[in-house]
């Protein structure tokens, strides 16, 4: 038996998957005790569980330390402290977003309760597509149908709505069993053409018709939106700074755009965008570019674009992605000074400096916004200046948000791996306790 804390579980893996099968719905914590958003979210994850237990929902709510089950946090890709995965009969849902009640309330709600709402017949189907951005509406009068359509539901943020009315289906031209969407961008609906119990097609249509074929970086809503479903990679295309010249770009994509509908989102950002020029490191120099990121965000690809033949550039760019013969553009600072007594590694100098030697290496990963790697740094100091006469190992730190490298893959922050001396670049992730005694015990 799970031991429990204020009525949630504490998880480790010999108990994990029989756990998961004894409710149908577990909402799991991952975290770190270190974590300093572990620390402050912690008093309000045991409060949400305690308001669903005194409500009576058919929830359970459960802790895992990922420093300690290193095997769950691999397995399930734990990128960040604290994660929040929602399993369904043991099907993983990571919850994205804020981590206030009234968000995580709607995240449970779409997931727990049915993730479309009943339309009574043609006047609930015409006051439910009011105001709405995006709507789907499915049309069904089988049971089974309906299931893989609430399966579908639930792993969109979007507004679903289901009807079995007779009337509805003969007033909007959807006889059963028929999937809809109106969109705000466009002014008639569009069908699901596929098979209604194939959730796999049906989950690609709904990420693929949610949006437009090309969608501009400053709409928000869409933006968001590019990161629900299955459709694996987006295109950026970074536009020129004249306005002429940028719309002339934007028109000459719409080919690529209807060309590789289905397999990857294309956004264009404007000149004045400098959070996403910052982003992928973009100078003025560079000029109309593009670049291609993967959503789990391990790496970005940097393509070519020629005036006359823009719309081939983008769809040969993403056939070499497909066929993997693109070589990743790893970020990189130049060179810096030793900060104190702690080596700063860039990623144009992480295999000269850490792999191209005999010596131990201990590195340090931060982030500069990440509060808990701010409250390390005096720590990570203080280590380096003990170890500094040490002839056998170097204490180093990087940036990881403005440096990358081969294989190198920190998952979240602040992380710290260990390089033997000898046996690189294999390593291993220090899991304990971000203290200077607790540091100097594992060396």
């Amino acid at each position: 038996e799970a031991p429990t804390d204020d009525h949630v579980l504490k998880l480790d893996a010999s108990i994990f998957d029989n756990e998961l099968k004894k409710s149908k719905y577990n909402f799991v914590m991952f975290y770190a005790p270190w974590d300093g958003h572990s620390k402050a979210f912690m008093p309000r994850w045991m409060s949400y569980a305690q308001s669903h237990k005194m409500a009576g929902t058919e929830m359970t709510f459960s802790l895992v330390d990922a420093t300690k089950e290193r095997d769950l946090d691999k397995r399930f890709e734990i990128e960040e402290y604290p994660t929040l995965i929602l399993f369904r009969d043991g099907v993983p849902k990571r919850y994205v977003g804020d981590r206030s009640p009234q968000h995580l309330d709607k995240f449970v709600r779409r997931n727990l309760l049915k993730p479309a709402r009943w339309l009574e017949g043609t006047d609930d189907v015409e006051v439910f597509l009011m105001g709405r951005d995006v709507t789907v509406i499915g049309f069904f009068d089988n049971k089974d149908d309906l299931d893989v359509y609430h399966h579908a539901a639930a792993e969109f943020d979007l507004d679903f709505g289901e009807t079995k009315s007779k009337i509805a289906t003969e007033d909007w031209k959807a006889p059963f069993p028929t999937i809809k969407m109106w969109r705000d961008f466009d002014k008639e609906p569009v069908r699901y053409p596929g098979d209604v119990r194939d959730l796999d097609a049906i989950k690609s249509w709904i990420a693929t018709e949610m949006v437009p074929p090309i969608v501009k970086f400053e709409n928000k809503k869409q933006l968001e939106r590019l990161f629900m479903g299955p459709i694996a990679a987006n295109i950026f295309v970074f536009l020129p700074e004249d306005a002429t010249e940028a719309e002339k770009m934007s028109k000459s994509l719409e080919s690529a755009a209807r060309q590789l509908r289905g397999k990857v989102h294309i956004i264009t950002v404007d000149a004045k965008e400098t959070v996403m020029h910052d982003y992928f490191s973009l100078r003025e120099s560079d000029g109309p570019t593009i670049r291609l990121l993967s959503h789990d965000l391990k790496y970005q690809y940097k393509g070519s674009l020629e005036a006359a033949e823009i719309s081939n550039d983008v769809v040969h760019f993403f056939k070499e992605f497909e066929a993997k013969k693109l070589v990743p553009l790893l970020k990189s600072q130049d060179p810096l000074p030793k900060d104190g007594d702690v080596l700063q590694v860039v990623g144009k100098t992480f295999q000269s400096l850490l792999m191209d030697n005999d010596k131990h290496v201990f590195v340090w990963f931060y982030a500069p916004w990440c509060r808990t790697c701010k409250a390390m740094k005096p720590v990570w100091d203080k280590l380096a200046t003990l170890y500094k006469d040490e002839k056998d190992i170097i204490i180093a730190k990087m940036d990881a948000t403005k440096n990358e490298a081969k294989d190198l893959h920190v998952r979240h922050y602040p992380t710290v791996y260990y390089y033997h001396s000898g046996d690189k670049p294999r390593h291993e992730e220090y899991d304990g306790h971000m203290e200077t005694d607790a540091f100097t015990d594992f060396l």
